[in-house]
């Protein structure tokens, strides 16, 4: 009976060693999404938002979206909760699409980030059910949610 028990062990040990690694992207394996020099890794943080949860982003960084990620906003759409720890970083967009598209049921939480939209006309479009929560430290330039 003992021998059965460690060979159960044994095997779950090495299922859990052959499991899938994490869901969040590899840019996030330390979590902070990545800043070389004050610029921030916009296709990391394209990343991040696709993946959803806790986005951490890297002090007073600057990251600037200049491509759109999907097609009706400059990030991909958040489709679970996410909550995003700006440490006095900005992020910045300038196309006329939406910065950000918010699903039904999920919910956004910004805190210490500045959000900018340097052509003014950019938007945070929020599904049915979803909200978009702004803590302490956020500022939104140029948006509208």
């Amino acid at each position: 009976m003992k021998l059965r028990r460690s060979l159960t062990g044994t095997a779950l040990a090495a299922l859990a060693l052959a499991a899938p690694q994490t869901t969040l992207p590899r840019a996030l394996a330390k979590g902070v999404v990545p800043c070389h020099g004050g610029t921030g890794d916009a296709r990391a943080l394209a990343k991040a938002f696709r993946a959803g949860g806790e986005i951490h982003l890297a002090k007073e960084c600057v990251y600037t979206v200049k491509a759109p990620a999907a097609a009706r906003a400059a990030l991909p759409r958040v489709t679970r909760d996410t909550g995003v720890d700006g440490a006095g970083s900005a992020i910045q967009w300038s196309g006329p699409r939406a910065l950000l598209d918010i699903a039904p049921d999920a919910n956004v939480t910004f805190t210490d980030v500045r959000l900018e939209n340097t052509s003014g006309g950019a938007q945070i479009a929020v599904g049915k059910g979803g909200h978009l929560i702004i803590g302490g430290g956020s500022h939104f330039f140029g948006l509208n949610a």
